[in-house]
């Protein structure tokens, strides 16, 4: 009966350091999006500004610091929110009329927290060897800390939403 308690135990405790280790980020959400402004002049060029759209879900009542964010290889200090009402979804008017508005569902609705991350201006990033070498292997890597922990999320993936028009 002892080994069996102690065997019970044990498994427990191993069980909870692996959730521990695997930190606090369930899922992602993570997409891109050209924007072309609006009116120009005619001898003026006009490159697309890229819009990046980045969701993480995370258990209710968890908190994370979201330190840092990779994009490629560009490194920058993101701004994240709570995102209160879901499904987050998006209006893409791309080459369609007006009559032909289409919407796109960024992320669905959940029982977890969602917290949208949003890159800001780059950043050097000399001293962040590990999120750099991530980031040369994964389309984004996001660094937080979690009961005083640091993890790197990464994502392999950014879909691109349809081309956005300024008016």
């Amino acid at each position: 009966m002892k080994k069996i308690i102690c065997v019970s135990l044990l498994c427990c405790f191993f069980n909870s350091l692996v959730a521990q280790q695997q930190g606090a980020i369930i899922k992602s959400y993570a997409y891109s999006q050209e924007f072309m402004p609006g009116v120009q002049r005619v001898d003026e060029e006009v490159k697309p500004i890229t819009n990046y759209f980045m969701y993480v879900e995370i258990l209710k009542k968890t908190k994370i610091d979201v330190k840092y964010i990779w994009i490629g290889k560009a490194c920058s200090i993101p701004t994240t929110i709570s995102v209160e009402k879901l499904p987050v979804v998006i209006i893409n008017n791309g080459s369609r009329t007006i009559k032909e508005v289409a919407s796109e569902e960024l992320v669905p609705k959940t029982k977890n927290a969602v917290l949208q991350v949003m890159p800001t201006e780059p950043i050097e990033d000399t001293k962040l060897t590990t999120g750099k070498k991530l980031a040369a292997k994964n389309a984004f890597v996001i660094a937080y800390v979690y009961r005083g922990k640091w993890y790197y999320y990464t994502g392999k993936k950014i879909k691109q939403l349809e081309k956005q028009f300024g008016m």
